[in-house]
């Protein structure tokens, strides 16, 4: 794909036609665009490891905690799910991961609600977005 990316820095910005190495279709060059996927090298989330095997997802919302926890160690975060199966999979990710939190999906919602209110060393709190947050008021201090 650098290919790409060079051909669109050295090639006038219209009028040129090129034809795809793949499909053999000619197309206008701007309507070719160059998207870059990869991490800049300078980024902080190649930087920090995730301990334990999990999807794609749960490894980049881990990764993003490890990074938020480092940065700014007394804020917190509300972690949704449509899935109850997938918060018992972030918790244990986070758990691996040494990101205190607690879950609204428990029997002792009250109880859990309080703790993430008044205890520092809890960062997230893991809610299913069918309860509807029932209960629940979020005010946000800056």
């Amino acid at each position: 794909m650098e290919c790409i990316r060079a051909l669109k820095q050295r090639l006038p910005a219209s009028g040129v036609s090129i034809t795809c190495p793949y499909c053999r279709q000619v197309c206008l060059f701007e309507d070719v665009s160059y998207v870059y996927t990869g991490a800049d090298e300078g980024d902080k989330s190649l930087q920090v490891e995730v301990k334990g095997s999990h999807s794609t997802k749960v490894d980049a919302l881990v990764r993003e905690m490890l990074i938020l926890k480092e940065e700014e160690p007394d804020s917190k975060s509300l972690i949704f799910s449509t899935w109850d199966v997938n918060l018992t999979i972030i918790s244990n990710a986070l758990e691996m991961n040494g990101i205190s939190h607690c879950s609204l999906t428990s029997s002792k919602f009250q109880e859990n609600l309080h703790r993430f209110k008044h205890a520092p060393e809890l960062k997230a709190l893991l809610l299913p977005v069918h309860s509807g947050a029932n209960g629940l008021c979020i005010l946000v201090q800056i």
